[in-house]
């Protein structure tokens, strides 16, 4: 008998679950917003950062501090969501107000600024058309590699308000990639 087959098998695949997950440093998150680790099976975001709502109907500047991310590359973006009956806003990019989005570090290296009305952007539609990730593609983008223990300020400014009477949730998020 093997000195493996003296044990359960549940308790053996717990144990060898609890090395594999283990084998890195764990950070806690500090920053603003809500962080969730999908874990490291999961194909897509694997770590998601909600920042909370955004308004695109009035001017204004918000300002959030990002602190201990697990180190991964990230896309910041927001997430718009509408009821079935309005999804022509996502699919037909309606939504357009023109705002900033920049990131710094600590020292106060710009990591990426963008100036320009989300129309133009990158729509990344979730069938069946109701829910949307935007981001910037081009260079820079909106993307970031987190460094461990790291402190980063992202800024959004609402420059000209989305003037359209669309019905729709904004939320400013940043994502990580899994194992796709």
């Amino acid at each position: 008998m093997s000195y493996l087959a003296r044990f359960p098998l549940g308790l053996v695949m717990a144990v060898c679950a609890a090395a594999i997950c283990g084998c890195h440093e764990t950070l806690r998150y500090s920053g603003d917003g809500q962080l969730t680790d999908n874990g490291p099976f999961a194909s897509t975001d694997r770590y998601v950062l909600n920042l909370g709502p955004i308004d695109f109907t009035e001017r204004g500047k918000r300002a959030f501090r990002i602190v201990n991310l697990p180190p991964a590359n990230y896309v910041v973006g927001i997430e718009i969501s509408t009821a079935p009956e309005d999804r022509a806003s996502i699919e037909g990019r309606l939504i357009s107000p023109v705002i900033r989005l920049s990131l710094s570090d600590a020292g106060g290296k710009v990591l990426f600024a963008h100036d320009s009305a989300l129309d133009t952007w990158t729509w990344s539609v979730k069938s069946p058309g109701t829910q949307a990730f935007v981001y910037e593609r081009g260079e820079p983008g909106t993307y970031f590699s987190a460094a461990p223990r790291a402190e980063y300020a992202l800024t959004l400014t609402v420059i000209k308000p989305d003037s359209r009477p669309v019905k729709y949730a904004a939320h400013l998020v940043a994502t990580s990639g899994g194992w796709k």
